[in-house]
């Protein structure tokens, strides 16, 4: 998979645009906790309770 593709793909996961998950791996983007919530929430398997 591509650097590119990468971003795509996660940009989807979170809800935002490839640029920004691109500026976040350069170290350029703004790194909140509600960023780090969102990229766990996108990665995290989430286990049926039920």
């Amino acid at each position: 998979m591509s650097a590119k593709s990468f971003a795509v793909l996660m940009a989807r996961r979170m809800g935002t645009s490839p640029a920004y998950i691109t500026r976040l791996f350069r170290g350029n983007g703004n790194l909140s906790v509600q960023t780090i919530a969102s990229w766990r929430g996108s990665w995290v398997p989430r286990w049926n309770q039920g």
